[in-house]
């Protein structure tokens, strides 16, 4: 992502754009089950400490890849955004739950994880490019190999790849976790829309 993308200020939002924030978070909070939720807002949080951590340890070239470089005094600065977060919260339902109940096997869902990154990109980007008027304030890509618009880089499928074995591991405890957060949710006085 070339790091002074985000750095931009210049608001775009529109009253369109808050009209499609409004329906797609009513989608989410209605239609998606439960723990789908959970996947999602768990992923979301996961996310975000990678990226702000991918941004402290890497160092942009000039041609605009990234070298990871964690002791380098050139490193990029810590940056992670709110619309990252909130496109992996309403997205994850489909790119992290349902896929994952789709695709069966692991080996295939560590193979595929690229393309489906990269589809997740593809769709919030240009998603996130909707409501900023044209412009995607949680990441843009630069070099010779990004497509669509600055939306997907192809250069970090081995990155993506990482990322499918890194799931596959934690998905265990996920399941752990949900069963540990779904007796809490029971006891509310509130019921929650989950």
């Amino acid at each position: 992502m070339s790091n002074n993308h985000h750095l931009q200020t210049v608001s775009r939002w529109t009253p369109v754009s808050t009209l499609a924030c409004v329906v797609s978070a009513l989608l989410w909070l209605f239609l998606v089950p439960a723990r789908a939720k959970f996947d999602a807002s768990v992923v979301a949080i996961a996310y975000a400490g990678i990226e702000y951590s991918w941004y402290a340890t890497t160092v942009e070239l000039p041609d605009g890849n990234v070298k990871f470089a964690p002791f380098s005094k050139h490193c990029r600065k810590p940056f992670t955004s709110l619309p990252q977060f909130w496109s992996n919260v309403l997205m994850q339902p489909i790119f992290y739950t349902l896929y994952r109940s789709l695709v069966s096997s692991t080996y295939w869902r560590i193979i595929l994880y690229p393309f489906d990154a990269w589809l997740f990109e593809i769709i919030c980007g240009y998603f996130l490019m909707f409501l900023y008027g044209g412009y995607n304030p949680a990441w843009f890509y630069v070099g010779d190999d990004v497509y669509c618009h600055g939306n997907i880089k192809m250069a970090h499928g081995k990155l993506w790849l990482l990322l499918g074995v890194v799931i596959e591991v934690t998905a265990p405890f996920m399941d752990k976790l949900w069963l540990a957060v779904l007796p809490m949710l029971a006891n509310l006085p509130v019921s929650p829309i989950f």
